[in-house]
């Protein structure tokens, strides 16, 4: 069974390392461009890629996949099925029709709960519990195909979606490979999603990493841990943006009649700050506007804040 794989991210790049051990050849690669990242502005390969080019599979990277632009890599590769593993862009009729055995996606997600780009995140900034993969046979709709199978997985009450990424990256290749065997032997089994249950994951963007003080401090919490590490959680201080790295719910009370987004000490070296429903957070770990990451001690001595000072 010849499979063309389609996929960009770190996480498609380890779920590729693990089929490349299975037995169906990897005919070839699809992904994003490269992109130009950082103040250098350097031309930076998808994570994919790199995996590809040093199994020795081909790789390409259109621009587009409107007006058949696959179709001849389609016609001169000749795949069975198609894998996609968070390529990044819903395919077009001409390219889901094309393998026999149709395109299978993995999923981040016990579908049909978060379609979507960001099912980790969201999940986690919902305060889920547990989540899981899903593999699915790609239909026109965004994450709406029949679905082959699920397994769950944990959440980690202090775990965040960079951790949970890692852990789905691992458990992905083998899940998938098991749907890729019952498709090889004709026993997969496709049920149709409950589209009336269906909930949804939009992409993150940096202006989500912002942490909403007004909530409780519980769920400010899940917030932080969906998106760390990307994009990155911050808050405003004196007007300018400070990024925190490791925070968590204060277990001691707040001072009476303390204002949301209030800083105060509870204790030598500390820094808290007053949040929604009568809760707090505490900062452990943070980087100012134009500075490094510091602890919290360091930034108090820096005189980076004081008792009364207001985080929005």
């Amino acid at each position: 069974m010849r499979i063309l794989y389609m996929g960009t991210p770190e996480l498609a790049a380890t779920v590729l390392s693990y089929l490349l051990t299975g037995p169906y050849p990897i005919v070839g690669v699809v992904c994003q461009p490269d992109k130009k990242q950082g103040r250098g502005m350097r031309t930076s390969m998808p994570p994919v890629k790199e995996t590809a080019l040093g199994a020795g599979i081909p790789v390409y990277q259109p621009e587009s996949l409107k007006d058949l632009a696959l179709l001849p890599v389609l016609e001169e590769l000749k795949p069975d099925i198609i894998v996609v593993v968070a390529y990044g862009k819903i395919l077009p009729s001409y390219i889901l029709d094309f393998p026999p055995k149709g395109c299978v996606n993995l999923h981040a997600s016990l579908l049909p709960f978060y379609r979507g780009a960001a099912p980790i995140q969201r999940a986690i900034m919902a305060g889920e519990t547990v989540t899981g993969l899903s593999t699915m046979f790609l239909s026109e709709g965004m994450d709406e195909g029949d679905v082959i199978d699920k397994v769950e997985m944990p959440i980690g009450e202090d775990e965040t979606a960079g951790e949970l990424f890692d852990c789905m990256a691992k458990s992905g290749g083998p899940f998938l490979l098991e749907t890729l065997h019952a498709i090889a032997n004709g026993t997969a089994k496709a049920t149709p999603q409950d589209h009336a249950k269906a909930t949804y994951a939009p992409m993150l963007r940096s202006e989500d990493g912002h942490l909403p003080l007004a909530r409780s401090a519980k769920e400010i919490y899940n917030h932080f841990r969906g998106v760390t590490p990307k994009p990155g959680a911050f808050s405003i201080l004196n007007g300018k943006k400070v990024k925190i790295m490791e925070m968590k719910p204060l277990a001691e009370g707040i001072p009476e009649n303390a204002k949301i987004g209030e800083v105060f000490l509870p204790g030598k070296g500390r820094l808290a700050v007053a949040t929604g429903e009568g809760t707090a957070i505490e900062i452990l770990i943070l980087a100012p506007e134009g500075k490094k990451y510091m602890n919290a001690t360091a930034f108090l001595n820096g005189r980076g804040a004081k008792p009364g000072d207001q985080f929005a």
